[in-house]
């Protein structure tokens, strides 16, 4: 049997350390709490050589009965340009039944994925630094807080994303919301990722909230933090370069197929990360 028809596996939190180090080989940064909560929350999988090594992996992470977004697509550097990446996404968009699958594609995997179906519907634009903006203007959320915060996500994203926030608000070290009229009209989380503070999701009622929680949130991080901005709301964009936060390369966001994402995108100004769409 050759390594394009072996089976693919479902892996587990034993598979998490062979994934981790597979990244490192491929350039990426380690990534270890990110990769942990991504097998805490989604479903992993993989092709293996005969050597029982990982040669390709992706991650499938079902948000809801709607929507799944797709990830950490990995082939080992012995095995490039011999179809095991195809053939791993293949099964992955399977897997996500009638979903509606979305991603964040480098640049290196965008050829692929065109090939494979899916069409760019917006970007996200990476922003790295540090950021003091004095007292803050959002509140902490408390325990009260999660029954709206989990409405408001569902309203906005179009989904009920179930595991996926149960993971992430467990693992923040913090969470804010912005109130307009004792209403939950927003919400933001900073979650420690190695030396740096990833912000997101940022969901907020207008701009001007959306800034609010990242100031406060990078603020209180009190170091580098890192959050991918929507492209659709460009203000919001410049705003970041013009506090110092330095912008990377964009990311282009993909969805398979010509099926529209669900939720409202004008309220959706950052994803929880370019992984979880």
């Amino acid at each position: 049997m050759t390594i394009i028809n072996a089976p693919i596996r479902r892996l587990d939190a034993t598979d998490l350390p062979e994934c981790v180090e597979l990244g490192v080989t491929r350039g990426w940064a380690r990534g270890a709490r990110q990769w942990d909560m991504l097998f805490r929350m989604s479903e992993a999988y993989a092709l293996h050589d005969g050597d029982g090594r990982i040669a390709a992996c992706a991650v499938l992470t079902k948000q809801g009965d709607l929507l799944a977004s797709v990830s950490m697509v990995l082939v080992a550097a012995r095995f490039e340009r011999r179809g095991l990446g195809q053939r791993v996404m293949r099964h992955v968009i399977e897997q996500a039944g009638d979903r509606v699958v979305l991603l964040h594609s480098s640049k290196l995997g965008r050829p692929l994925y065109h090939k494979l179906g899916f069409r760019q519907v917006t970007s996200a634009t990476r922003f790295t630094g540090s950021l003091s903006a004095g007292a803050p203007t959002t509140r902490e959320a408390s325990a009260a807080d999660l029954p709206a915060l989990r409405r408001l996500d569902a309203e906005v994203t179009g989904v009920d994303r179930g595991v996926v926030l149960d993971v992430l608000l467990a693992e923040a070290e913090q969470v804010r919301v912005v109130e307009t009229g004792g209403e939950t009209t927003g919400y933001a989380t900073g979650t420690r990722h190695e030396d740096e503070t990833a912000i997101g999701p940022v969901i907020a009622a207008d701009e001007a909230g959306a800034r609010a929680l990242i100031a406060d949130i990078a603020t209180a991080a009190g170091g580098p933090v890192r959050l991918e901005i929507d492209t659709t709301h460009p203000e919001l964009v410049e705003w970041a370069g013009s506090v110092g936060l330095a912008s990377g390369e964009d990311a282009p966001r993909l969805v398979h197929g010509d099926r529209p994402l669900p939720g409202d995108v004008s309220r959706r100004f950052a994803p929880i990360l370019r992984a979880l769409g």
